[in-house]
């Protein structure tokens, strides 16, 4: 059982472990971000310590009393999108502030439809960092084959859906903690479901995916490309790439 929670770093049983590790995912996102997002987008990204706590906090909470015990690499990287959402863990800063003074974006519109996109940042980092058990016996496998959502229009829909979990969970439904944290687990498992379907899928989805994207708005599932492309050409100035 050991084995399986050091191969599962994210919900970690330490506290202070699984603090500096959510801490750690949540800074990769911000840097990166910053570095190659803000000045493209009009926004910086910062984290509240606070807040990696509560996330760390609430997330062993739910996965100890919700689900089988060790919870699967999916559920863990699902509880971490999911709170960082309802927190929410990242905060959106104008282009001027820094992380010891950083004035917070006004538009309401705005931070509703970026922040699940900054959200879903932590997947492939996260990814990185858990492994699936092996079947009979067989070494663990890393999870390192990610392909993305099959079409657009599929990315767009659970942005949508990563948006709401915010208004849901904020209702006045919530009125203790035990229904609080059934309710994000049953948000958690949606996601992980979502995931896990669209990582197995990989790169070969059927056909009829990609019909609808000549109705999204791209904008807001091609950004990460655009992150990717510019830190390519920031390498290749850099005589790195």
């Amino acid at each position: 059982m050991a084995t399986a929670y050091l191969l599962m770093p994210i919900f970690f049983d330490d506290p202070e472990t699984d603090r500096n590790t959510i801490q750690a995912l949540a800074h990769e996102v911000a840097s990166y971000w910053n570095a190659y997002g803000a000045e493209e987008y009009g926004f910086r990204v910062f984290t509240n310590p606070d807040l990696v706590a509560e996330v760390s906090q609430i997330g062993r909470s739910v996965l100890a009393n919700d689900f089988p015990i060790p919870p699967g690499p999916f559920k863990r990287i699902a509880t971490l999108i999911v709170l960082a959402q309802i927190t929410p863990l990242f905060e959106l800063g104008t282009l001027q502030s820094t992380p010891a003074n950083y004035r917070l974006v006004t538009d309401e519109g705005r931070y509703r439809e970026w922040l699940p996109r900054i959200c879903f940042l932590l997947l492939e980092p996260a990814l990185r960092l858990v492994r699936v058990r092996g079947r009979n016996g067989q070494p663990d496998l890393p999870l390192n084959d990610w392909h993305d959502f099959p079409s657009a229009h599929s990315k767009a829909e659970f942005f949508q859906w990563l948006e709401w979990l915010r208004d849901y969970t904020n209702s006045d439904l919530m009125c203790d903690e035990e229904e609080d944290r059934l309710c994000i687990a049953k948000n958690v498992l949606a996601c992980a479901l979502i995931i896990e379907n669209v990582y197995y899928q990989g790169d070969s989805p059927p056909a009829i995916c990609g019909s609808c994207d000549d109705r999204v708005d791209l904008t807001c599932v091609l950004y990460q490309k655009v992150l990717w492309q510019n830190r390519l050409e920031d390498l290749r100035r850099r005589g790195l790439a």
